[in-house]
């Protein structure tokens, strides 16, 4: 899809957007000053042109039963890949339960995951017994995430 240009009431839409999906067109019409009729037409454009890719929650880890953060540096040897390409090992990793997100990377390491176990134990299981197992997969590193930061 091509890219739309994005004016200051747009940027200003998505920040608040970002802060709290579920705001209603009337309050994000009052934090911005902007018409309500006129908030509807920005989102409903940025929505159209796959600016804005849905709406979702954040979670609290902790409160939610998967307190243990990881990222699992991965390192690939492609010519392993049945898939021909890391997209493919991508795609399987997503589908492990508790892997939260994979990012191809460039540099010594070739994939990133990132993921939310509930104990030492499953951490374990998800590292040795399924990352571990995929074909292509050369070695893992991970690492505990002790505080996690973001901007929401």
């Amino acid at each position: 899809m091509d890219t739309i240009e994005l004016d200051e009431n747009d940027s200003m839409l998505l920040r608040l957007l970002e802060e709290d999906a579920s705001q209603s067109i009337k309050a994000l019409a009052k934090s911005t000053g902007i018409r309500p009729s006129t908030v509807f037409h920005r989102i409903k454009r940025m929505k159209q042109a796959g600016v804005i890719l849905g709406e979702t929650i954040r979670v609290d880890k902790k409160k939610s039963g998967v307190p243990l953060g990881l990222y699992i540096f991965l390192k690939v040897d492609n010519s392993k890949l049945t898939y021909g390409r890391k997209g493919g090992l991508s795609k399987r990793l997503m589908q492990i339960p508790f892997v939260e997100s994979v990012s191809e990377t460039t540099g010594n390491l070739d994939i990133v995951v990132k993921a939310y176990v509930p104990s030492i134990e499953k951490m374990n299981e998800l590292v040795v017994d399924k990352i571990r197992e995929l074909e292509g997969i050369i070695s893992t590193e991970t690492y505990v995430i002790l505080r996690d930061h973001t901007k929401r």
